[in-house]
């Protein structure tokens, strides 16, 4: 049985507005998600950076966020390691896009496929 079995007049067209607003959604949120986590690969690369990181660690420590300061600076070298991020946001992005597809009928998501 298809989602559009059964619709009463003018409820498939709320539908396809629905589904296409929920993809344009998703694919803002696909951009986004490639926008910082290319951010994140430049940022990784500077050492400032990284020993102001290390530097917050004690007030961090102190103010009770050890746990949030571990998570940044383990996803900090994590992504560092990487050296070079684009093919683990490039398979994020391809894989939420190929669900998007499925969920969503696949045309919207095509169309923002980044280029």
């Amino acid at each position: 049985m298809t989602m559009r079995a059964g619709l009463l007049d003018g409820e498939e067209t709320l539908l396809d507005t629905y589904l296409t607003t929920a993809m344009t959604g998703w694919a803002g949120l696909r951009m986004l998600m490639l926008q910082v986590g290319g951010a994140l690969e430049r940022y990784t690369r500077n050492p400032l950076l990284r020993h102001s990181l290390r530097l917050m660690r004690a007030p961090a420590q102190a103010a009770g966020l050890g746990a949030l300061q571990s998570f940044l600076e383990n996803g900090f070298d994590t992504f560092r390691e990487m050296r070079g991020a684009r093919e683990f946001l490039d398979t994020i992005a391809n894989r939420e896009r190929e669900l998007a597809a499925r969920l969503f009928g696949g045309g919207v998501a095509d169309a923002t496929a980044p280029g």
